[in-house]
């Protein structure tokens, strides 16, 4: 169950202004492509979906609502998923199989660890859950039909056009990665590449926002 049509189409609007916006998301879905290919991406992706899941099922359920009695518990999760993050870009930076490979595939694939991380990632981003706290609630209308099934109904919307965005970031940051396999040395940038980028924005989810 959807909304009035004209609703539903700011909710596009907005859904689409925001799967845009650069985040840790993203940000995750383009490192695991560029280092380990675009099945990775995928599978990062598929990770983050699955994230969303439980995201849109509190958010219909009222669960996420209990948030804004315990604001402390929203900085209890940046925090943890800040440091959740700090642990994968030192995994990444420094495993023990981190030694420049004898030939230059990319390395194995572990698809339960690739896709636990994404989801993991994205259900300690304190944004996903504010987003579903503050933001989907207010396309819903009670005048249509039960809130639960509208805000249910417009979060698989937004989990189907960020599952595509992400598969479109994993495809192009794959093959941008597979380009640069053939150029000696980019093995080793690769790990160092993908473990900043998660420290990166493990200090951008410590800091940012903080209001």
């Amino acid at each position: 169950m959807l909304p009035e049509p004209t609703v539903f189409v700011a909710f596009l609007a907005a859904t689409i202004a925001l799967i845009l916006l650069p985040g840790p998301d993203t940000f995750y879905v383009a490192a695991r492509s560029l280092h380990q290919g675009r099945i990775a991406g995928v599978i990062a992706a598929l990770g983050i979906s699955c994230g969303l899941v439980v995201h849109v099922t509190a958010a219909a359920l009222g669960i996420s609502s209990l948030i804004a009695y315990v604001p402390i518990a929203l900085h209890v999760i940046r925090y943890i998923g800040a440091a959740y993050l700090l642990y994968l870009a030192w995994t990444t930076i420094f495993a023990r199989n981190a030694a420049e490979p004898a030939t230059l595939r990319p390395p194995p694939l572990d698809r339960w660890r690739i896709w636990r991380q994404a989801a993991l990632t994205n259900l300690l981003n304190p944004k996903v859950i504010m987003f579903f706290l503050a933001f989907l609630p207010q396309f819903a209308q009670p005048s249509v039909g039960p809130v639960w099934l509208q805000m249910a109904s417009l979060g698989v919307v937004f989990i189907v056009l960020g599952f595509a965005y992400s598969i479109a970031v994993a495809l192009i940051a794959g093959s941008i990665g597979r380009s640069l396999q053939r150029h000696a040395g980019f093995r080793r940038a690769q790990r160092w590449i993908t473990g900043t980028t998660l420290g990166g924005l493990a200090l951008w989810l410590a800091v940012a926002d903080r209001r």
